[in-house]
Parts: C-alpha cells; sequence; structure tokens
C-alpha cells in the first residue's frame, strides 16, 4: 500500500518537474529568437514582430 502511494508521489513529481522544464525551454526560446531576430541575424520567419527597443522614451535599438 505504501509502495503504491509512493509510485503516484512520484509519478506526480516527474509530471511537474517536466512540466516546468518545458515552459523554461520556450522561454528561453522566445527570447533566443528575439536577440537573433534584433541583431539582424535571423529574419523573422514565425512572424513574431519581436520590439526590439530597449526602451519606449529612448527609442534606442535592442542589441544583445
Amino acid at each position: 500500500m505504501k509502495i503504491e502511494y509512493l509510485v503516484v508521489v512520484m509519478i506526480l513529481a516527474l509530471i511537474a518537474l517536466t512540466s516546468s522544464m518545458s515552459y523554461d525551454d520556450e522561454v528561453l526560446a522566445a527570447e533566443n529568437y528575439k536577440d537573433n531576430f534584433c541583431a539582424g541575424i535571423w529574419p523573422d520567419y514565425d512572424h513574431r514582430k519581436p520590439d526590439c527597443t530597449v526602451g519606449e522614451v529612448s527609442g534606442e535599438r535592442y542589441y544583445p
């Protein structure tokens, strides 16, 4: 009985861990896309239209 609970807890922990890792990977991929687009390395092939300005007031261009 106790082993079954342990297995269930371990499965739930693994699901939570992989879900968190998936989200973090997507965030890093979005940052990488913006950095490479704003640096002129990649075209906007996903049509995301990332904002390459550092600040609205200064209007400076964003470069990683």
